[in-house]
Parts: C-alpha cells; sequence; structure tokens
C-alpha cells in the first residue's frame, strides 16, 4: 500500500511540474479575401460575416502530431478583414501548431483553406551569471621525527 501513495505522490509532482512550464502563444495570421463564390459569382466583402479559424493539429517538439488542445477554434470578423490573431497555451519545450480558415456568409460556410503551420521555439532558459570557483587546499601534516 506505501508503494501505491509513492506512485500517485510521483505522478502528482510530473503533472505539477508540466504545467508550471505552459506559457502563452500567439499565431498571426493573414490571408487574401476570397473574391468569388465557388460557382464563380461575385463574393462581396460585406457578404463575409467572418473566418472560423481551427486548429488542426498540434506536434510537440520531438513529438507525434494530435489533436490541438492550445489553441481554441474562434471566428475573426469578416468584411475586408485579412489578418487576425489566435492565442493559445502551449508547454515551454514548443511545438508546431497547424490551422485552416473556412469563410462564412450568412447562408454558407466555405469547406475549409488548406493548412498553414507555425513552429514555436522551445523556451530556453539562461545559463547561470557569476559563477565563481573556489580552491580549497588540504593539508596534512604528520609528525616530524
Amino acid at each position: 500500500m506505501k508503494s501505491t501513495n509513492k506512485v500517485s505522490a510521483i505522478l502528482l509532482a510530473l503533472v505539477v511540474s508540466t504545467a508550471a512550464l505552459a506559457g502563452a502563444a500567439t499565431g498571426a495570421l493573414s490571408w487574401t479575401r476570397p473574391t468569388l463564390n465557388t460557382d464563380g459569382t461575385a463574393l462581396l466583402s460585406t457578404d463575409i460575416t467572418g473566418y472560423d479559424v481551427v486548429c488542426t493539429g498540434w506536434t510537440p517538439t520531438g513529438g507525434v502530431r494530435g489533436a490541438c488542445t492550445q489553441f481554441p477554434t474562434v471566428t475573426l470578423p469578416g468584411g475586408n478583414t485579412v489578418a487576425g490573431v489566435v492565442n493559445g497555451t502551449i508547454l515551454a519545450s514548443g511545438g508546431q501548431a497547424c490551422w485552416t480558415m473556412a469563410t462564412k456568409t450568412l447562408t454558407a460556410q466555405s469547406a475549409p483553406s488548406g493548412e498553414a503551420c507555425k513552429t514555436f521555439a522551445p523556451v530556453i532558459p539562461n545559463a547561470p551569471t557569476g559563477v565563481t570557483i573556489a580552491v580549497v587546499l588540504s593539508v596534512s601534516i604528520g609528525n616530524v621525527s
């Protein structure tokens, strides 16, 4: 029974230390506003009500791609908007997030765009400063006859 408690304490410590390494991350997006509907008719900027931005995948540094829970789905303003920002929380070890976008009108939504990805560099701590080395001498003196 004691070993189970030790394992639980170790797992709890790992979860706490991993959570402490998380930080805010921002992805700046830009795009070209569509000017045509899929049938070739004009798509006016006034018809566009917004752009849905979906994070489609997250690959941690050195890891395997999986679901993206780091960045929530957002709807950016429509009209002539051609840039926006998505915010999320990632681990200090960094990774890559990928997004797709869809154009929304009052009556329809486009298929998703191709993916666009951003790599977030790991957060690397600074080296210590003011390092000194003390020299300690040890002298043994024995009896002299």
